[in-house]
This record gives structure tokens, sequence and C-alpha cells, in this order.
């Protein structure tokens, strides 16, 4: 969330500033998800450390915090980090709900004008928790975007409190009326009747899975409604071309889509590439040929 404030005064300074990031999801030391939990592993492999907390690591659960971050960050493309050996079969479940989240973005009429035009929704009844070694110009920017929940633990929040959803809003003013688009993400289990509390609006009630949710809230006619999300039958597999590079989200005279795209690391000597990123099927870089 930090990056936040950052990005603004990046775009104040580059209004077509290149802002990208790389995904990890902490599985080293050679673990694969078919190897289940491995005690000699729990150092080098957040999976087996959520094995042996009596966890679960699924693709759904990948989906839906992949989600989350490209939601609340937006950028022009999306990596997904992994060791330059490491084999994508045993990692395609997950790279593949990756190539879902990226294909939302372009094919939901729904989602795509909060991802172009929607501001992200700060939550100012709680400070960030870190606190520490702030400069004078930043003290007062909003850094807090996760929203309240009612099965939010008792405050202050430490780096092992265990946070049972994660929320977050953008929300799109139009004259006379407001819409936000809010997300939700359970990490470990599918809940029920979850209250969140939308800062501007109030509190709304909404089911939130392991893979996610997007609701749509009017501030007009106080309707909550899900976004349905219907899965395609190719999923990202091969495009027919590669869209250009747009503006980044925030900026005043944005013209035409996000463009969001996945690459996955390889050995660069298998495959006669100098930088070794190589493009799978599905997935293309910005402002080039696929």
């Amino acid at each position: 969330m930090n990056w936040i404030f950052q990005l603004e005064e990046a775009w104040k300074v580059a209004p077509d500033f290149w802002w990208e990031i790389s995904t990890w999801d902490g599985n080293g030391g050679g673990w694969t998800p078919e190897m289940g939990y491995r005690p000699d592993l729990v150092d080098k492999s957040k999976a087996c450390q959520y094995f042996k907390d009596g966890q679960t690591y699924t693709p759904e659960r990948f989906l839906g915090w992949i989600q989350f971050g490209l939601w609340l960050l937006r950028p022009r493309v999306v990596r997904e980090f992994r060791g330059s050996t490491v084999p994508l079969e045993p990692w395609r479940p997950f790279f593949e709900k990756l190539l879902l989240a990226v294909d939302r973005v372009h094919r939901n009429g729904v989602l795509e004008p909060f991802w172009r035009h929607g501001r992200l929704v700060p939550n100012r009844a709680h400070r960030h928790p870190c606190q520490e070694a702030i400069p004078e110009k930043y003290r007062d920017v909003d850094r807090w975007f996760l929203l309240d929940t009612d099965l939010d633990p008792p405050r202050p929040w430490t780096l092992t409190t265990n946070l049972p959803v994660f929320s977050m809003a953008l929300v799109l003013v139009q004259p006379g009326s407001r819409r936000w688009l809010v997300y939700a993400h359970s990490p470990l289990e599918d809940r029920r009747q979850v209250r969140i509390t939308l800062p501007g609006f109030g509190p709304v009630t909404m089911d939130v899975p392991r893979v996610g949710t997007f609701h749509i809230v009017d501030e007009k006619t106080r309707q909550v409604r899900l976004v349905e999300l219907r899965r395609a039958t190719q999923v990202g597999l091969y495009p027919r071309e590669c869209a250009r590079p747009r503006l980044n989200p925030g900026v005043a005279n944005q013209q035409g889509r996000m463009d969001v795209s996945v690459l996955h690391k390889r050995d660069e000597r298998r495959n006669g590439l100098g930088n070794g990123d190589v493009r799978k099927r599905g997935s293309c870089r910005t402002g080039r040929s696929c």
C-alpha cells in the first residue's frame, strides 16, 4: 500500500511512467505442489509453513491474493517470478489463475471502467501500522486502503496477526451518484455474510470466497450487486495481438484500456534468449508482437 503515494508522485513528474510488478508466492527450495508438506522445507517454502500451521495452499487461494495485488496497484505488466530452472507443469494450475486474473481486466465490461478510471478508496479510520521514520512530507498522505470488516482481530496488529478477510474498493465519481467496486478475498476458507465498512457509504454485506469476489455498490439505489465472472473457455490462450502501451491509472488524460500481461521466467540458456523472459502460451508483453 506504500506504493500508492509514491506512484502518484511519480505520475506528476512523468505522466507516462512505466509501472509493473513481479509476484512470487515464496515457494523455493525445489518445492512443488505435488510434494505436500515437507518439514525440511519449512524455511524455504511458504506453502510448507502454511501446512505446518494447519492451512492449505491452492490455486484458488493464489487467485484471491493475486487479484488483491493487481487491483490495488493496477500495473501495466505483472510478471510471475520463478527460478530459471523451475519447470512450468507443476505450477500450471497456479499460472493459469494468473492468466485468468489478467483476462478479467480486459474481458469484463463491468470491471474494466474501474481499472481504467477508478480511484482507490482510503480507509482513514486507521493509520498505516508502520509509522516509524516517516518523512515529514509523507506523514499525512493516505497509506491505508484495507477496509474494515466485522471479522477483523483487535488492534494493534503485528506482522503475525491473522486477517480473515482482505478487502479494498475503487470508486467512480459520476454526476449525482457514485459507484464503488469492492473486492474481497478470504485466504483460508469461504466465508458467508461478511460485513465490510465502505468509507463514504457505510456497511455492506457479502459472501467472501477464497478465490475472491467483486461487488458493485451504487450510492443512488443503495444496492449491492455481485459481479458475474464467466469463466472463459480458453483463458488467455493464443492472443491475436498485443495491445499498445497506455497510460497508467490516475492519469487525467488516460486513453484506452490498461495493458496487463504475464511473463514467466525460464532458463535463457535452454531457449537461446538473452534476457531470460519467455512468453508462455496466452501471455504477451505490451507494445511488442506476440
